[in-house]
């Protein structure tokens, strides 16, 4: 696609807005993959990560918790390791018994 300086300044602009990538592709009528190339080239977005990884470990949920198990359990929109939920109950139903 050829990019014009107006198109250009009109991707700059609602990109510094923080619109998103789709919102953007909708409003200019340009592909998401060419709002993405072109925002990468003008250096106002990072370049898109690989996907291909070999690694399974990798593609584990971002969680932000240090665990390493791969089972993960969704609750109010938060995802916690199952592993440390049942250890949290037995540490619960340990102390109520001592009362």
């Amino acid at each position: 696609m050829q990019w014009t300086a107006e198109q250009d300044l009109i991707l700059a602009e609602l990109h510094a807005k923080r619109l998103g990538n789709t919102f953007i592709t909708k409003w200019m009528r340009i592909s998401l993959a060419d709002v993405r190339a072109r925002l990468s080239e003008l250096g106002l977005a990072k370049p898109p990560a690989s996907r291909g990884t070999k690694d399974p470990s990798i593609a584990r949920a971002n969680t932000g918790s240090s665990c390493r198990c791969s089972t993960m359990i969704s609750s109010r929109g938060r995802y916690s390791c199952r592993s440390r939920r049942s250890a949290a109950r037995e540490r619960d139903s340990r102390a109520g018994s001592h009362r």
